[in-house]
């Protein structure tokens, strides 16, 4: 009898210490693990749904299981209670009978722009032996199908209303009110005519010819511009293609969209270029063929409000990394203005501003195109800026002014 007991307990040592050597390779055999979103693209601010599925493929239950999802940086899980908050990670608790499927559902709002797949989002997977002596963690890799991808594209907020003209850093600020010049073009005065409406009357050149006179205007083409995103967020980059200050350049990308939203309302024809590596772009390619152009990217011509959302798109991929400085990209823009000019007009988006890019501004002016800069910053380290050269400057959060920090 005595050896009966013996031999039960040995047996069981037995098996509890196969169970424990072996439990975690037959445990992530037994389980299938299915990751996907809801939805395919949503704009930065919107919620979405991530649908986790686990299922128990085996014969015998598995009476713990642990997974903790972690959320990369620019998706966040919103939880439940009276008072929403969201949280970069969460975990859940299961327990699976033989053959069983459970599916649990995440509320995710999408802070920032880019692209996520399931590889993005991290999972902790915990279990242990059936008496819970023995716990060990489980490599779960997402079975393929469906929805495993997100694109959050920026959204065009109200990015421009944030930015003050100044020549000078004092006074009231002025709001942007239109990227391209006056399609309307003084050309001069005739008689006036009972046709003509009195507001049209120039007053001042019918006092100095002595009889009434109204202003007269030509029309000129100037339907086009071009928006140049500066990827380098600060005047040096020590470890390039990195940037110092991403966040800055996530502005920078905000107010792009706002200027291709405006482009599109208005049906203007509009191009984005910037100094960041085309090859890993969906849409678009580089300015050239060898050389610095080779390393710019070059956006197709967004004509009308149905390539808006194409633009959006190569906006949401465009990575935080710079392929170039902005020097040698500017000699490169102004060594073959034509390529990337057309219609007179170029917007310039940037975290920072110096002396380099005015110098731009007035080159390029000689070419016959006007340049206006839209900075990410207040002016508080800004250059003498030119009377003739339009520069948009983020409020202070501070003052509310400009200039006076950031």
């Amino acid at each position: 009898m005595t050896w009966l007991i013996l031999l039960f307990f040995a047996s069981f040592a037995a098996a509890y210490w196969f169970r424990r050597r072996h439990g975690r390779a037959e445990t992530e055999a037994a389980l299938e693990y299915r990751f996907s979103f809801e939805a395919d693209e949503v704009f930065r601010g919107e919620y979405l749904i991530l649908c986790q599925t686990v299922v128990n493929r085996s014969a015998r239950p598995i009476p713990f299981l642990k997974l903790e999802t972690l959320m990369p940086e620019g998706l966040e899980i919103v939880t439940g209670g009276e008072k929403a908050e969201t949280v970069h990670s969460a975990e859940s608790i299961w327990t699976l009978r033989p053959e069983e499927q459970i599916e649990r559902r995440w509320r995710v709002l999408a802070r920032k722009r880019g692209i996520y797949t399931a590889e993005s989002v991290g999972l902790h997977a915990v279990s242990n032996d059936p008496l819970g002596a023995n716990e060990y963690s489980l490599r779960l890799k997402p079975t393929e199908g469906g929805k495993s991808l997100l694109r959050v594209l920026p959204c065009a907020a109200e990015a421009l209303r944030d930015l003050a003209l100044t020549a000078a850093l004092t006074g009231d600020a002025s709001q942007p009110q239109g990227i391209l010049r006056d399609p309307m073009t003084y050309a001069g005065v005739r008689a006036y005519t009972p046709s003509d409406p009195l507001n049209s009357v120039d007053w001042k050149q019918s006092a100095k010819l002595g009889y009434p006179v109204v202003r007269q205007c030509e029309a000129v083409r100037n339907d086009a511009y071009q928006v140049v995103l500066n990827m380098q967020t600060v005047p040096i980059e020590p470890h390039p293609p990195a940037l110092t200050s991403p966040q800055y350049l996530e502005d920078c990308i905000t107010v792009c969209a706002s200027l291709l939203d405006s482009a599109a309302g208005r049906n203007i024809s509009v191009r984005l270029f910037a100094n960041t590596d085309p090859a890993g772009l969906s849409s678009g390619s580089a300015a050239g063929e060898d050389g610095i152009a080779a390393q710019l990217f070059a956006s197709e011509e967004y004509r009308t409000g149905d390539d808006l959302l194409e633009a959006y798109r190569t906006l949401a991929e465009l990575p935080p990394e710079m392929s170039v400085p902005v020097e040698r990209m500017l000699d490169e823009m102004l060594s073959d203005a034509g390529r990337y000019t057309s219609g007179g007009n170029m917007v310039f988006v940037t975290t920072y501003l110096d002396g380099r890019m005015l110098n731009f501004a007035e080159e390029m002016r000689k070419n016959g195109v006007r340049v206006i800069f839209f900075v990410q910053t207040t002016g508080q380290n800004a250059p003498q800026i030119p009377e003739d050269i339009s520069v948009y400057f983020r409020h202070s959060k501070q003052t509310g002014g400009v200039g006076y920090g950031w």
